[in-house]
């Protein structure tokens, strides 16, 4: 030992531990004593508040046929298409939506892409977006078409949202 640690050891008071209080035998171990506090005293007054929840805001859809929806629809093209092939197949989804009872049809050309992964032995593919507004069993209908058609790879049809 050091002689700091020595002097402090010399120099400090021993603490005794003091008796432990004993309960009379009689007594339930339940019981608590009459100083304890009540269990819902035990409780902090602190409680979390509680979120602020927003009404949910239903959105207004414009006036269109009843039961109709407005539907996006991507189609994946092989890459031999442009110009007037494309023109050509575009025509002709444009008149299959419109005999399966679509209406406000719209196209956009996105042009050609490289794929992620090979699709068909394809690398590379064409991108068309059409945009209408139809029934559920008119959707179902076109999909059919969508799949028997063999110059399509894929196709995916998505409901848009209405602002």
């Amino acid at each position: 030992m050091t002689d700091t640690q020595e002097s402090v050891g010399a120099s400090a008071p021993t603490i005794e531990a003091a008796p432990a209080a004993t309960e009379p035998a009689s007594a339930p171990a339940s019981a608590q004593p009459a100083s304890a506090p009540a269990p819902s005293e035990e409780r902090s007054s602190y409680s979390r508040p509680r979120p602020v929840r927003k009404p949910k805001v239903k959105m207004k859809r414009p006036v269109t046929a009843k039961d109709s929806n407005r539907y996006e629809t991507l189609l994946l093209l092989y890459k031999r298409f442009d110009g007037d092939s494309l023109d050509k197949l575009k025509a002709e989804v444009t008149k299959a939506l419109e005999s399966h009872g679509a209406t406000d049809i719209s196209n956009s050309d996105i042009g050609k892409k490289k794929l992620a992964y090979k699709i068909k032995d394809q690398s590379d593919g064409v991108y068309v977006n059409f945009i209408y507004s139809g029934k559920r069993k008119a959707l179902a209908d076109f999909e059919k078409w969508l799949r028997l058609n063999d110059d399509i790879i894929r196709f995916l049809t998505t409901v848009v949202d209405w602002e």
